[in-house]
């Protein structure tokens, strides 16, 4: 695969790298439906 060419996971990385160097905070991914959410 020529170098240029980038995985999802490294353009994924690349982009919040991008960010984090901008001295924004990288927070972890969490599920958008709460655990145990009793109306679903």
């Amino acid at each position: 695969m020529p170098s240029n060419i980038k995985t999802a996971h490294e353009l994924r990385r690349a982009f919040i790298d991008f960010f984090v160097k901008r001295r924004h905070t990288e927070v972890p991914s969490a599920p958008l439906v709460p655990k145990g959410d009793p109306t679903l």
